[in-house]
């Protein structure tokens, strides 16, 4: 029986995970188990015997260890193990004492367990900390922690600057005006956080601050509220330039484009009147002179639709609409443009009638700068064709046409503004730059998509596609 227990001590120290050592009350190593071995890189024979020193960072460790478990203290206490090669393990460890019948300690036990990836994690999280607080510390963007009533009690340094105070406890004293923080309380007790939005700060010299905020309420485990935090960015000097650039459209629509449209009127007047009794090189000027003015106004006009587009100030006049009329219509409006550049436009729809929910107006915008484009980049002789058709919930319409295709390093940007780049051939390609990016805007306005696909010497189609409407 007494055999049978000591080959079951023995197979349970052989399998055991953690490391096990059995020193004498000298610190000569007795018993080491394989996971000691395997981990320190020693064959048994090479540490029998030996004082448990060896194994130890510190050599003098031992008698600490030792004093600590005859004190019976020990538990999860940490030491470092050195492989045969020099290399440093931390380990977690505990012990016990052996004793006689008498009282007479006759070894120490030492159970290890090696928490290399623990103390990494330690490390990470550590460095993960001192990197947030570095950031907390120099990030530019404003970050605070506030309670429910809209007190600060945590700022950063940039956030101190902006409301321009210099100390936290300063910060603390900050009073928000009285209706300021209506639209936050709303927004974030009803939606539990916030994004991007703009307001008004008072900074402690009275002067005005416009700030773009985010933020979120931070709960207890019982789901009670705790505070808010959140980040705010300067954006007044945004605010400012934004003030200026409305101020310039403003110049732009009343000063420039009356005058502009009215020169280009007497221009074609003047040339529809007098155009017999005209030289013929003043009559070519005075077309140059129209044209460019016509230009002009285009582009004067297109700025003005980017404007309303960027400020959210486009007003969709949204109604039911015939899709496949309306293209016919616009199709033949524009068959006189095409016509300078000897092409023609056919529509093609095996449809009867199909209908989306739009505002014609911007429909027909769309269309016209995809068929100006399409005349202007086409082989003479050639006819644009537009279709129409239905794909999956929503209809697609297409312009294609046999040009010489969009260049491949163009292609990414052929939706930006002034996006030019891709003009080939020997005819001057006149244009803002602007109606693409323009009809983008407007198409997604409509909760819809466009996109292009080209072929080089092969030619162009552009695709939109819009919900449909059914009732």
């Amino acid at each position: 029986m007494e055999i049978a227990t000591r080959d079951y001590l023995d197979s349970i120290i052989s399998n055991m995970i953690d490391t096990l050592v059995v020193v004498d009350p000298d610190g000569m190593i007795k018993t080491l188990n394989p996971a000691i071995l395997n981990l320190l890189e020693y064959f048994e024979e090479e540490l029998l015997g030996r004082p448990m020193g060896i194994l130890l960072e510190e050599e003098d460790m031992f008698f600490t260890l030792r004093g600590l478990i005859e004190a019976g203290s020990v538990h999860e206490f940490e030491l470092a193990y050195v492989t045969k090669h020099g290399r440093t393990i931390p380990m977690s460890c505990s012990g016990s004492v052996v004793a006689d019948s008498n009282g007479v300690v006759q070894g120490i036990v030492c159970i290890a367990k090696d928490i290399t990836e623990r103390k990494q994690a330690e490390q990470a999280l550590q460095e993960s900390e001192e990197r947030f607080r570095s950031l907390f510390q120099n990030i530019p963007i404003g970050v605070y922690r506030m309670t429910s009533g809209c007190k600060i009690v945590n700022a950063n340094p940039a956030l101190l600057r902006m409301l321009g105070c210099k100390s936290l406890e300063e910060a603390a004293n900050y009073t928000f005006e009285a209706d300021s923080r209506i639209d936050f309380e709303e927004l974030i007790q009803r939606d539990g956080r916030i994004m991007a939005l703009e307001s008004v700060w008072k900074r402690f010299d009275n002067s005005l601050l416009h700030v773009s905020e985010n933020a979120q309420i931070i709960r207890s485990a019982d789901g009670e509220l705790l505070y808010y935090e959140g980040t705010v960015e300067d954006i007044t000097e945004r605010k400012r330039i934004e003030q200026t650039k409305n101020e310039f459209i403003s110049i732009v629509s009343h000063e420039l484009r009356v005058p502009l449209t009215s020169i280009r009127g007497s221009l074609e007047w003047t040339v529809e009147k007098f155009a017999e009794q005209l030289p013929e090189k003043a009559r070519k000027m005075i077309e140059i002179a129209s044209r460019s003015s016509e230009r002009m106004v285009r582009l004067i006009n297109d700025m003005l639709d980017i404007d309303k587009i960027e400020s959210g100030r486009v007003q969709l006049d949204l109604k039911e609409v015939d899709l496949i009329p309306l293209l016919e219509q616009i199709t033949e409006a524009n068959q006189a443009y095409g016509a300078q550049f000897g092409v023609t436009f056919a529509v093609q729809c095996d449809l009867d009638a199909v209908h989306v929910l739009a505002d014609s107006d911007r429909i027909m915008q769309v269309m016209t700068n995809l068929l100006s484009n399409a005349a202007k980049f086409s082989p003479p002789n050639d006819t644009v064709l537009v279709s129409i058709s239905r794909s999956g919930e929503n209809v697609r319409v297409t312009v294609t046409d046999h040009g010489p295709g969009i260049p491949e390093k163009f292609r990414a940007r052929i939706f930006q503004k002034f996006a030019q780049g891709y003009s080939t051939g020997t005819r001057h390609k006149t244009g803002t730059g602007l109606g693409l990016n323009i009809s983008k805007a407007i198409i997604e306005k409509h909760a819809g998509q466009i996109w292009f696909e080209t072929e080089a010497g092969r030619g162009t189609t552009f695709h939109f596609e819009l919900p449909e409407w059914k009732d």
